[in-house]
């Protein structure tokens, strides 16, 4: 009985290390002939652009406006990307604080996203 606990518990951890060590995933942008790679970890938000059929990137280093859609953005997104709002896309892991009543999202770099009345439940439920 000892031994398969111990199995089990040895699976548990080297899935979680495993999860949490060997897999950076990483946003790829092309644009014309160049190819930008920005990790997960440092993308704070995706915004859309004022510009027509643009996207902004705001990310730890730089900010990167690039074409495409959020939808389509959002397909390739993990679980650690959350779209708050129609014109906003953030990354959970750089939340600082999140003011509910103002409908606010304070990112780690100062700058701060809006969140919809429809997207104000599942984000507390992200968050719990």
């Amino acid at each position: 009985m000892k031994a398969k606990i111990h199995e089990c518990l040895l699976d548990v951890n080297s899935k979680y290390t495993s999860l949490n060590n060997d897999i950076t995933r990483t946003f790829t942008i092309t644009q014309n002939d160049k190819h930008i790679v920005i990790d997960y970890s440092d993308i704070i938000f995706f915004e859309t652009s004022p510009n027509i059929h643009k996207i902004v990137l705001h990310a730890k280093k730089r900010v990167i406006e690039f074409t495409g859609q959020l939808k389509d953005i959002e397909q390739q997104l993990d679980y650690r990307f959350y779209r708050c709002h129609t014109s906003y896309i953030i990354n959970k892991d750089n939340i600082t604080d999140i003011d509910f009543k103002e409908l606010i999202v304070h990112m780690n770099n100062g700058e701060t996203c809006p969140v919809s009345v429809r997207k104000k439940k599942g984000l507390k439920k992200l968050m719990a």
